[in-house]
């Protein structure tokens, strides 16, 4: 098995109701959604299945939607991932089934 470490970009969309004056709190709201994007995609055909997110690399600045008022931030990070390669066997188990 084979972890990689991968830059990417990814774009994070935060509401108005998330929104504070105070730096620390948006910061922390980014990072939250990022985070959340990142387990809910799961994998990409490019990096395989993410892992974890090791290091924020920048959080750019917001561009405001007109329409909704959210704010669109560019974030670039590295992220761990795992690519199987093809015949690779994986052997795990299951714990729980929803």
């Amino acid at each position: 098995m084979v972890f990689l470490k991968v830059d990417m970009s990814w774009n994070v969309l935060i509401s108005p109701s998330e929104l504070s004056p105070k730096g620390l709190l948006l910061r922390k709201a980014v990072i939250v959604s990022l985070l959340e994007d990142i387990a809910n995609r799961k994998a990409s055909k490019d990096h395989g299945y993410y892992i974890a997110v090791s290091e924020l690399k920048a959080i750019s600045e917001g561009k405001v939607r007109e329409l909704t008022g959210d704010v669109l931030f560019p974030v670039t990070f590295t992220c761990i991932t795992q690519k199987p390669t093809k015949g690779e066997i994986l052997v795990g188990s299951v714990d729980k089934i929803l």
